[in-house]
């Protein structure tokens, strides 16, 4: 296809329906979270600490790509003409909202950036987008006001933050809300309303959004709002992500309902007034649950991989990797000290009639049973690993010829005495084992060699426990 070819049908694709229908529907969204917003305005009329249309603009164009940025300028327009704001004026702010989210997303695409949230890294990304995109829109607004003929009722730095506060604040929360939601829909795996956790968590970040913003005139507002700050910890470690946003936006909703009863000292008091520093302290809380979440989310992933590299999945015994590499110590202890040890090589008999006759989730729980009869039957410093399939391995250190025959016959009279019972059936089980005692020479493959072609002889034998041979 030629160039002119493309150039065409990407010209025809910006007025299909389903490209207008998505910038208006955008432009609806974007309308009415600024109408929201703006009635939080503070003592400079036409900015708000709260913009949370920022946050619909930015996971939009993270879901369906910024070929939407028009819906931006669309919303801002609308909102001018209701507010009664002059056009011209507003211009320079729009321009400002779709550059905020268009410059940063482009630049952590270029990283590797997906919007999935799903790591640390990529939620690391967006925090970055929250943080740097809303300077941009900050500065155009600041610019904006300051060079038209609006008399300014606070100074042009207050404007920046908290027009900065506002953007950075809905990106975070709306944001990251609206990308969350989207994946767990998608997903299928949105938590239960009902659950008794969540309920509880949303009843308590109610009675602490409450009793903070009916202390707006003093900063006891700001101090009782520390308490969420365990509450969103706590609930994050539990319940991931939502455990961040649900409090947070009960007490941004909380907020924005009780506003029209603020004192005017709420804004006016202080530099930038209580109600900036209670939001402020709101996306300080946002930022510290969701790095807390992916954290503990991160660190379980970590955990859970270290586990299953050293232990087998199903029997939670140690692994092969993690007795080849205990082999290899001990061997070459050998060389070093005068410490001998044995290993035995178990392979069940007769294995294959569980599976044949109850089914391989049978087998499974067979082997199971197998295992725990294991750890049952050996000392606390022996090792016991699953070879593979219906083989075991159990090391055991400073362990003499006889106290390792004197082990291997208790494990097999206890698996004989307890048999494997599964629904109706019962099957009686048995080992062929062969022992195998260290060398001075020895290496984790000769050893466990010796071992196993001894519990090959058991087996073509007939015999319960046979001694490998030296060599």
């Amino acid at each position: 296809m030629n160039p002119s070819s493309k150039n065409m049908q990407s010209i025809q694709s910006l007025f299909s329906v389903n490209y207008l229908s998505s910038v208006l529907g955008l432009s609806l969204a974007y309308f009415l979270a600024g109408m929201l917003g703006l009635e939080m305005q503070s003592a400079q009329t036409g900015i708000t600490p709260f913009w949370p249309a920022s946050g619909i603009a930015i996971a939009t164009f993270i879901l369906y790509g910024i070929r939407l940025w028009p819906a931006i300028f669309i919303g801002m327009i609308g909102i001018a003409a209701i507010k009664n704001i002059p056009i011209p004026l507003v211009l320079i702010p729009a321009a400002g909202s779709v550059l905020e989210a268009v410059i940063p997303l482009l630049i952590a695409r270029r990283y590797g950036f997906t919007g999935s949230l799903s790591s640390f890294r990529q939620l690391l990304i967006f925090i970055s987008i929250a943080w740097a995109g809303p300077l941009i829109s900050a500065f155009l607004g600041m610019l904006s006001f300051t060079s038209s003929a609006i008399e300014l009722t606070m100074p042009a730095k207050n404007i920046f933050l908290i027009w900065w506060l506002g953007n950075s604040f809905g990106i975070l929360l709306v944001g990251s809300s609206i990308i969350l939601l989207y994946q767990c829909i998608k997903n299928f795996s949105c938590l239960i309303p009902k659950s008794p956790i969540l309920l509880g968590i949303a009843v308590i970040a109610s009675i602490i959004s409450f009793t903070a913003f009916q202390n707006m005139t003093n900063l006891n507002s700001a101090l009782i709002l520390n308490l969420m700050i365990p509450l969103v910890i706590l609930s994050s470690i539990i319940i991931g992500f939502a455990g961040t946003l649900i409090p947070v936006s009960i007490a941004t909703v909380t907020l924005v309902i009780m506003f029209p009863s603020f004192p005017d000292e709420a804004t006016r008091l202080y530099p930038l007034g209580l109600l900036y520093l209670d939001i402020l302290e709101l996306w300080i809380i946002t930022l510290t649950g969701l790095l807390v979440s992916i954290a503990y989310k991160d660190g379980i992933k970590h955990i859970r991989s270290s586990w299953l590299n050293t232990h087998d999945g199903l029997t939670t015994l140690r692994n092969r990797h993690f007795l080849n590499k205990k082999l290899d110590r001990l061997c070459f202890g050998l060389r070093q000290r005068d410490s001998n040890f044995c290993l035995l090589f178990l392979d069940l008999n007769k294995f294959k009639l569980v599976n044949d006759s109850a089914g391989h989730l049978a087998g499974d729980a067979g082997l199971v049973h197998v295992a725990h009869l294991l750890k049952d039957s050996t000392r606390m410093s022996d090792t016991v690993a699953r070879w593979g399939g219906d083989e075991f391995l159990i090391l055991l250190p400073d362990c003499p010829e006889q106290t390792a025959i004197s082990i291997a016959k208790k494990i097999n009279t206890q698996l004989k005495n307890t048999p494997f019972k599964h629904k109706q059936m019962s099957f009686e089980l048995s080992f062929s084992i062969g022992i195998a005692t260290s060398q001075i020479d020895d290496t984790p493959a000769s050893i466990t060699d010796r071992a196993d072609r001894a519990s090959y002889r058991a087996k073509e034998s007939g015999e319960e426990i046979i001694m490998a041979q030296p060599g």
